[in-house]
């Protein structure tokens, strides 16, 4: 019986171990296709590279290279490397590689890579330790060859991992095929397949790549020294395993036994398990991994649980029942969020899924419902209802029926009373799950969706060779093709065409009314025209403001999302989205037009502008101005009048001619001039009074008036003879006699007059001495000047004038002494003199008064010494002519 019993124990360890082990495998395969977290662009993609070197496209963490001298440098994006350069990489650090056009490799944290040979026919690379991510397309007769202790891998072109202890190299193949090479032998590792060989061994024949991968402890003793627990474990050979973040050395047959401190800084999730007893961890290789607490969630109680997800960047999540809410980050590779369950108590299977940086997790939640079995029995019996394990008992009514509130788990569609199935009417479960990797996309270019498609079992197991049944409302469905278990993807192709939501409808082939859907938001792409419609043609003073409606479109006619910016020449803008309102002050300030500007934000093509006139209101008033300070009555000589014609806020009127008229002399039809206004000639006429003249404008509702102040017409000539008194104040007192002959003119605005003159004064002085000689002496001032004046009308009818100029004096002087001969001396002295006088016509006459002061050079004459400064007062009387 005891030999039963051993042989019976050993077989059941054995199919535990072989379960363990494929298991460790699958999340294995999935942990090498970690995608880049943090990656820094190094080069576009589209440059043409060296077949003899690899570009650093991107580095995350530290990454180094080994230098000729033997050290290790920091590696920065944008680098070359050649054959025998070699890569390392720290904790939580990666780097993306580039050869050519059609290679990409993605060395992970703690790995060490060399270069070994690039050339068009081989890429040869040397994996020390660690893993990477090989994303080879065909290329020729290229091959892709990696070399590491325990086996060589190769392919043509494929998509796959490998990951390499030193001791073993395991394969997992996401798309194409690989060979793995080892001890003599090769086999082939297809799509979604994965094998290993370690050294001295040939390779193990290859396996799908299982759904998740357990690592089963053995032993969690407690120790006493300090430490939290030894952790005894085993996996398959050619696994990578940490605890606590620290790699595991396994030993030939996979075991382990690590020594966990129970430090503050130890990981929860090793720690925490420990202490409980649990016998089962997650194997620290899953790239994508989802858990929720608590497990399972009753429908109508559970009103939300929480969801702890492990991956290397940000994830995108989805579930196919209920909905998913505030994610947010729990530390690095660590996040957590909260789902929410459906609102009815049908049973059913939430397939919560995950995409992170490329990869994908999956985690099936457990939804319980709630209904009522109906039991016909014996009236008041006491009866029971089992559903799986669960009891339900109650008491039936005095009819014999017992109503029986029951929790459900998903996949049970009946209840047991004794040997009694009880129909619980449970519909159908949707095994199907559809995930999309993005929300939203351009359509204004082609364009490319993933679809990730997940099917399970009842049990919730994840379900291989699934066949499904896709339809989409635009676009084509590439045939879904496996990934992992459970996990199938396809490819969701666009052309440009019409921006719009489009859905997808996904459904295993057996149940084809049980869908799961999704659904794209097709967006316009940037603007590559616009077109601005306002909702005014043009403005009109006092109407305040108008809105214009930006209509931007992409290449393909699609109204594009891309933020536009508004400009205005005038007003007050408020621009919101593709509408903008102006707000346009009532007085335009002598502009006639508001152009309103709009293109896309941060660059200035493409564009669109309008431009509206401003109008001014209704004429309401006028304005006159006369152009020339003064105005001459001459009847020959006309002058400008500005006119302008406003509106009730100031804008000046362009388009209603007004009408001109003047109660004296004559008015020219208005011509428009600039700034809105009107220019009038008015010829005024002859008079020689001075006069007056009104000038009348108007335009509509609008009118001015002004007086204009006529001066006389200008005498061309006049002849001017005057009487008066010349004195220097010392001495020197005579009568002044003078005659003036003057030409006058306005032609250059003001009025200006030519002067020449002639005038005449003398002196007579004389004396006796004690001894009684008598001395007279007589002396005459003949003085011609010319000069020119400036003449201006003065009030109350009063004339002015101020001239000046240039004048010769000559002086003769007749001296006698005693009774001797009369002595003469003639001296001829330049001067000039400053002149003002004043006019004022008196009927027919016109007197005027004028003072000058002259300045003369010294005559030099025996009773004449030093220069002269005479002052003279005049009064004389104008004669004019012509």
């Amino acid at each position: 019986m005891a030999r039963r019993s051993s042989s019976r124990l050993a077989i059941e360890a054995t199919v535990v171990l072989c379960a363990v082990l494929g298991a460790a495998w699958w999340l294995f395969s999935r942990s090498v296709y970690r995608g880049p977290s943090e990656l820094r662009a190094a080069l576009p993609s589209s440059r043409t590279i060296a077949v003899d070197e690899a570009i650093v496209e991107a580095v995350a963490g530290s990454v180094q290279r080994s230098t000729a001298q033997g050290s290790w440098e920091e590696v920065v994006a944008g680098e070359h490397l050649r054959a025998d350069d070699s890569l390392r990489t720290g904790k939580g650090a990666h780097t993306d590689l580039r050869i050519g056009d059609r290679a990409r490799l993605t060395v992970a944290e703690s790995s060490q890579l060399t270069i070994r040979e690039i050339t068009q026919r081989v890429h040869r690379f040397q994996l020390e330790r660690g893993r990477v991510k090989a994303d080879y397309k065909p290329d020729g007769q290229r091959v892709l060859r990696i070399e590491s202790a325990g086996g060589v891998a190769e392919s043509k072109g494929a998509r796959f991992s490998m990951l390499s202890t030193g001791t073993a190299v395991a394969i997992a193949t996401d798309d194409g095929a690989v060979t793995l090479r080892s001890h003599h032998s090769a086999i082939e590792v297809g799509a979604g397949r994965q094998a290993v060989a370690t050294e001295g061994h040939a390779p193990a024949a290859a396996e799908p790549i299982p759904a998740s991968v357990l690592l089963k402890v053995a032993n969690a003793a407690v120790a006493t020294d300090g430490l939290c627990a030894t952790v005894d474990g085993v996996a398959p050979a050619g696994t990578e395993v940490t605890v606590d973040g620290v790699p595991a050395a396994l030993a030939a047959d996979g075991s382990f036994r690590v020594p966990v401190r129970g430090s503050a800084a130890a990981h929860p999730r090793l720690r925490h398990p420990l202490e409980e007893g649990d016998a089962v961890i997650a194997l620290l290789l899953a790239a994508v991994s989802i858990s929720s607490s608590p497990e399972r969630v009753q429908l109508g109680e559970t009103a939300k649980t929480r969801l702890r997800i492990e991956a290397r960047g940000e994830p995108r999540l989805s579930v196919s029942a209920g909905r998913i809410a505030n994610l947010r980050s729990d530390g690095a590779g660590r996040w957590t969020a909260e789902y929410l369950p459906p609102d009815d108590t049908v049973p059913q299977l939430a397939i919560v899924s995950a995409l992170a940086a490329g990869e994908v997790g999956l985690s099936v939640l457990p939804l319980w419902g709630q209904g009522d079995a109906v039991v016909k029995t014996r009236p008041r019996a006491r009866i029971e209802v089992q559903i799986g394990s669960e009891r339900f008992p109650a008491i039936a009514d005095e009819t014999g029926i017992a109503v029986v509130p029951v929790n459900v788990p998903p996949g049970v569609h009946a209840a047991k009373h004794g040997s009694q199935s009880i129909d619980l009417h449970v519909p159908p479960l949707r095994l199907i799950h559809v995930m999309l990797d993005r929300d939203s996309m351009r359509a204004d270019r082609p364009g490319e969706a993933q679809v990730l498609l997940f099917a399970v079992g009842a049990d919730g197991r994840a379900r291989e060779g699934a066949r499904f049944i896709v339809h989409a409302t635009r676009g084509e469905i590439g045939q879904p093709r496996p990934r992992a278990p459970g996990v199938y993807e396809a490819t969701w192709s666009f052309t440009p065409g019409k921006a719009e939501k489009v859905a997808l409808s996904a459904a295993l082939e057996e149940a084809p009314s049980l869908t799961a859907t999704a659904s794209l938001e097709r967006q316009g792409g940037p603007a590559s025209s616009i077109r601005l419609v306002a909702d005014h043609e043009r403005i009109v003073a006092g109407e305040r403001s108008f809105t214009a409606n930006a209509i931007a479109t992409d290449s393909v006619g699609n109204a594009t999302a891309e933020p536009l910016q508004f400009a205005a020449s005038i007003g007050e803008l408020h621009a919101s989205g593709g509408q903008a309102r102006v707000d346009v002050p009532s007085s335009f300030d002598g502009r006639t037009e508001l152009r309103l500007s709009v293109s896309p934000a941060g660059r200035a093509e493409p564009s669109a502008n309008i431009v509206l006139p401003l109008v001014p209101a209704q004429p309401e008033r006028a304005t006159i101005d006369v152009l020339p300070r003064h105005v001459h009555a001459d009847g020959s000589t006309p002058f400008a009048l500005r006119l302008r014609i406003l509106d009730q806020f100031g804008n000046a009127i362009s388009d209603a001619p007004p009408e001109v008229t003047a109660d004296g002399g004559t008015v020219a039809p208005p011509t428009a001039s600039e700034g809105g206004a009107y220019l009038v000639t008015y010829q005024p006429p002859l008079s020689y009074e001075r006069s007056s003249a009104t000038i009348a404008v108007r335009a509509g509702a609008a009118q001015a008036s002004t007086r204009l102040e006529l001066l006389p017409a200008v005498r061309r000539v006049a002849f001017s003879p005057r009487l008066g008194l010349l004195t220097n104040f010392a001495g020197l007192t005579s009568p002044l006699l003078a005659f003036e002959t003057s030409l006058r003119t306005h032609r250059l605005g003001p009025e200006l007059s030519v002067s020449a003159e002639i005038s005449y004064a003398f002196q007579n002085s004389g004396g006796s001495s004690a001894d009684g000689i008598v001395a007279r002496a007589h002396t005459d001032w003949i003085t011609a000047a010319v000069g020119a004046a400036w003449r201006a009308p003065l009030p109350e009818g009063f004339h002015g004038w101020l001239g000046a100029g240039p004048q010769l004096t000559i002086v003769v002087a007749r001296t006698q002494l005693g009774g001797t001969l009369t002595q003469t001396g003639v001296a001829a002295v330049p001067g000039v003199y400053v002149a003002a006088g004043v006019e004022r016509r008196i009927g027919r006459f016109l007197p005027f008064l004028e003072a000058r002061v002259s300045v003369s050079a010294d005559p030099a004459l025996p009773n004449l010494r030093g220069a002269l400064r005479a002052y003279a007062l005049s009064l004389g009387y104008r004669f004019e002519m012509l």
